[in-house]
């Protein structure tokens, strides 16, 4: 534990001393899609990422977890839908892929679509329709150490197309992770585990337009996980998961999502949580829900958030994911 401490601390603080020599603390990030969710097992539980507990999406948040799953390869490929504004939609593939017991490489692509819109000249006649949208391209390692501690880093590249009459931007990041996880050894609770994780997530430069610069969400998370079989056929596990963004502005605030999950049969998975944030700054106060089921080793999770924010964006948000984890590769 006490390495635990020591290496999260000196990644974290490399981390801050490169971003606030090349971010401006204070102004507004872009790129706010880096912010959301790609899987729907954790969107249900909080609403925040779990980056302590294994998922075929972890590149995008914290892949030293998926050292200590039971799968050597796996592939999740999500999707959103909002009611309120359904042409914002985000698709994510991504997947890992073990090399023994200590090596892991994780790739994964998030992107985003925005609505059409319309482009004027200087006359304000209609001269066109552009159609926004943004992209990262995610690579990263993980490596064990010892039998309860890895570490992950990731690298990313963004692209940001939004307007016709401007260059796109682009932007290099970087994810670092850390996760320690335990087996518990309770009588009759074979595959307990107790896991708790911090990662820095996108640190690096900014959002270069040919006209205008901006920030990358950056942001440092910690999350813990609580794994407990209560016999062989039903399972819970509880979650607990915090956002901390490095640099506070008027459009980002500390989220926080605990979450349970009950799973039966290893069939099916009943989910809900609360997230809890500013109205004003961040996503707000809100429930969220999902199920999953497993068939034929392809797990398909559903999550819903009935009323988050104050706004309209995220209110009847639904996530879809689906993944595939094999025993071998």
């Amino acid at each position: 534990m006490k390495s635990l401490i020591t290496i999260t601390s000196l990644i974290i603080s490399m981390c801050i001393g490169v971003t606030l020599y090349s971010q401006s603390p204070g102004a507004t990030p872009a790129a706010m899609f880096l912010q959301m969710q790609t899987d729907a097992r954790t969107a249900a539980m909080g609403g925040v990422h779990n980056i302590s507990a294994p998922g075929c999406f972890n590149v995008f948040y914290n892949p030293s977890a998926d050292l200590f799953s039971t799968y050597k390869f796996g592939f999740g490929a999500g999707a959103s839908y909002r009611n309120e504004f359904p042409e914002h939609k985000l698709f994510s593939i991504a997947g890992y892929s073990k090399a023994g017991d200590k090596n892991l490489i994780a790739l994964g692509i998030r992107y985003y679509n925005y609505p059409k819109t319309e482009l004027f000249d200087n006359n304000n006649i209609l001269t066109g329709y552009s159609k926004p949208n943004e992209l990262s391209f995610d690579l990263g390692y993980a490596r064990k150490i010892g039998n309860k501690l890895s570490i992950s880093a990731v690298g990313r590249y963004i692209y940001s197309h939004m307007d016709d009459n401007n260059k796109a931007g682009f932007a290099i990041a970087a994810d670092f992770g850390i996760t320690y996880m335990t087996p518990l050894n309770f009588k009759d609770r074979e595959g307990a585990y107790w896991s708790i994780a911090a990662s820095t997530l996108n640190f690096g430069s900014k959002l270069k337009y040919s006209n205008r610069n901006f920030n990358l969400p950056t942001s440092i998370g910690f999350s813990s996980t609580l794994h407990l079989p209560l016999s062989t056929n039903h399972q819970i596990t509880t979650t607990g998961s915090i956002n901390y963004p490095v640099f506070t502005s008027a459009s980002s605030a500390v989220e926080l999502g605990l979450g349970a999950e009950y799973k039966v049969y290893k069939l099916l998975s009943l989910r809900a949580g609360y997230h809890i944030s500013d109205a004003d700054k961040g996503f707000g106060s809100y429930p969220t829900v999902g199920l999953g089921v497993d068939l034929f080793g392809i797990k398909a999770d559903l999550s819903y958030w009935p009323a988050a924010t104050t706004e309209r964006e995220f209110r009847n948000y639904i996530l879809l994911s689906l993944s595939t984890p094999f025993v071998f590769f």
